[in-house]
């Protein structure tokens, strides 16, 4: 379920889609409240759908449970959509000095894309 709701978050922007993939996270949130992966979906997911809200609400606990590359890219993503630019750098510098793990080569492009963008440098 978890990868299923990934996959439709990360390859469309088509409302049905991004609902298909809310009930399949949620319903993997329900199964397993305290998965980090799930969490960073299930906020990845509400993102992808503007619900900036309850994105930041379980990328914050994602967080709570896991300092991952990822969690913390995703969470500077979302904190800028939110409009708190300075706290997002921040987030987005410990995903890319992350010491436990490291994001993968899509990943690191955009989070670096990003650095450069929001530094304005």
């Amino acid at each position: 379920m978890n990868n299923l709701a990934y996959l439709y978050a990360e390859s469309t922007t088509d409302k049905e889609m991004l609902a298909k993939a809310a009930k399949l996270i949620q319903d993997a949130v329900t199964q397993n409240p305290d998965n980090p992966g799930f969490l960073d979906t299930a906020a990845w997911v509400a993102y992808k759908q503007g619900d900036l809200e309850n994105a930041w609400n379980y990328a914050q606990d994602a967080r709570a449970y896991s300092g991952r590359a990822l969690h913390c890219l995703h969470a500077a993503v979302i904190l800028d959509a939110r409009g708190e630019r300075e706290q997002a750098l921040k987030y987005l510098n410990d995903a890319l000095e992350s010491k436990s793990d490291r994001l993968d080569r899509k990943a690191l492009e955009a989070a670096n894309r990003l650095k450069k963008e929001w530094s304005g440098s």
